[in-house]
Order: structure tokens, then sequence, then C-alpha cells
């Protein structure tokens, strides 16, 4: 390192060779003469640009497991409350099992009771459908977005390392 050229910049340059910084954002030419690398605004802007862009990819990526948690937890839950519902029918008084079996029946037998029944149900899962449909969609849409600005931010990344890769081979 050549200390004599600029004695304002030596303290920036020995900075950063101490703390193993690829660089030092500056056009002073006086910081390559003394043995430094100087990084350009462009080099900033990638990795500025690299960090946005990672961002926003690892937030739809923590959130996506966070909701596929949420879902796989509810539906748990679901099957916990049906097993729960099941148990106590089981453990309910015979009056009480005697009475849903005639409601079953009757629902089974009645045909106005068996199309009520049966437009709820159908209702019911074209809700269901239509939910989940959209959900999908959103998720398609989401992991689309997340391969764009995971494939953006390695471009990015991409740009600055080999300006600092250049920087460093030249400078040793």
């Amino acid at each position: 390192m050549t200390l004599g050229v600029d004695p304002d910049d030596a303290d920036f340059v020995a900075l950063a060779q101490t703390i193993g910084a690829g660089g030092v954002f500056s056009k002073d030419k006086h910081i390559g003469m003394m043995g430094g690398n100087t990084i350009s605004i462009e080099c900033i802007g990638h990795l500025r640009n690299y960090s946005r862009s990672a961002a926003v990819e690892l937030n739809i990526k923590v959130n996506g497991v966070m909701f596929s948690v949420v879902g796989m937890k509810s539906i748990n839950a679901l099957m916990k409350g049906g097993k729960q519902l099941i148990q106590r029918i089981g453990d309910s008084p015979d009056w009480v099992k005697a009475l849903l079996f005639a409601a079953l029946a009757y629902v089974v037998l009645n045909p106005r009771a068996r199309d009520s029944v049966g437009r709820y149900l159908n209702g019911l899962f074209s809700q269901l459908e239509d939910v989940l449909s959209r959900v999908l969609s959103l998720v398609a849409e989401a992991s689309s977005i997340a391969n764009a600005q995971g494939s953006e931010a390695r471009s990015h990344l991409s740009m600055a390392q080999l300006e600092l890769d250049r920087k460093t081979t030249s400078s040793e």
C-alpha cells in the first residue's frame, strides 16, 4: 500500500483492508493508487436491487410456509373436532343416538329433506371449491413472483460480484 499519495484517503483504504471490505465507495483515483479498491455507484445499485428482490422472494417463501402451517393446523383441528364429535355421540345416552338415527333416516327417506340437505351440501362444497380455486391461484401467482424476484436477485448479485471480483483480482 502506498500511503504517500493522498494521506486523507489512507484511513479509508486501511479501514477497508482491516475489515475485509470489497472496497471503498468512491470515485477518487488515489484510493486505487494506494492499493485500495473503489466501488462504483452501479455496484451499489446492483447490491441495493439484489437486497430488495431477495427480500420480496424471502418474504413470499416465509409467508408461504407460515400459511401452510396454519392450513395444516386447521385441517388437524377439524379432524380432531370430528373425532371428538363421533366420540361424544358414542358416549351419549341411547335416546340421543336413537334421535340422531331417526333424523338421519328422515333425511334419507324424505325426498324434500334429502333435496334440501343436498342443496345445502352442494352450496357448501361449491363455496369451498371456489375458495380453494382462488387460494391455489394466489399461491401460483406468489410462486411465480418469488421465482422472478429470485432470478432478478441472482442477476443483480452476479453483476455486483463481477465488479467486486474484478477489482479484487486486479489489485492482488
